[in-house]
């Protein structure tokens, strides 16, 4: 019914805003806010560290949640079950940061967007990797897919590993 669409995308932008909002969140206000917690406290070294070596499974487990949360609303039909969802989630949280680490070497290394594109190429260079992004959640759906499709086999079937 159309209330159970809206509900299903509000749910969506829910998930999607969750993991945006943490990536941004650790990534890019981080370093500011854990240089000014240093200060405070007078520790600026120990307080940097700590953060630098938090931030990653702080942000890998927000991700992983919110991914899940994407996978378990988005596909049509029923969602596979928890273990299966958790399996696509993880395999979207590794191909995102592998494609996102390597998306962004190419850029800083290889790419010259200023001289021919101005101040559009910083928007092209955000949509190729929210396409990368989300090319990675949709792998991450497929691998869900397979692993619940493995799990709904009886435990007898010759195909079953």
């Amino acid at each position: 019914s159309f209330a159970r669409q809206r509900l299903t995308a509000i749910g969506l932008l829910g998930w999607s805003l969750l993991a945006i909002v943490v990536s941004f969140g650790l990534l890019v206000l981080g370093a500011p806010l854990s240089r000014a917690l240093g200060e405070a406290v007078e520790a600026e070294t120990l307080v940097g560290w700590l953060w630098w070596g938090a931030q990653w499974p702080i942000l890998a487990g927000a991700l992983l949640v919110a991914i899940a949360g994407i996978l378990r609303l988005g596909p049509a039909g029923p969602p596979g079950p928890p273990r299966a969802v958790m399996a696509g989630a993880a395999f979207a949280v590794v191909v995102a940061a592998a494609a996102s680490g390597l998306f962004g070497v190419y850029v800083s290394r290889f790419g010259s967007y200023g001289a021919a594109w101005g101040s559009l190429s910083a928007v092209i260079v955000m949509l190729t990797w929210l396409w990368l992004t989300s090319l990675a959640v949709l792998l991450g759906s497929e691998v869900e897919a397979e692993a619940a499709r493995r799990a709904a086999r009886p435990a007898g079937d010759p195909g079953a590993r």
